[in-house]
């Protein structure tokens, strides 16, 4: 799913799918992508973003919901 051509999406609902690729790198999700919600995904482990350091430790993870085997980059493989 790329949700990258979408600078002003502020809640993103893709629970319980067969994601391979989340492209969440858009230039504004660090300020404006509220919430996520990408658990149980089971295929997908790199998730696309603008910054991985706001990713893995300032962003307010409570109103993200992600699973133990994801991970974040700027550069995921396609």
């Amino acid at each position: 799913m790329d949700i990258s051509n979408n600078p002003e999406i502020f809640y993103l609902n893709c629970l319980s799918n067969q994601l391979t690729t989340l492209n969440l790198k858009n230039g504004a999700n660090i300020t404006e992508l509220f919430s996520v919600d990408a658990r149980n995904n089971p295929n997908l482990t790199c998730i696309q973003v603008d910054d991985v350091a706001f990713a893995d430790g300032e962003a307010d993870w409570g109103s993200w919901g992600i699973d133990s085997h994801h991970y974040f980059s700027t550069n995921c493989p396609q």
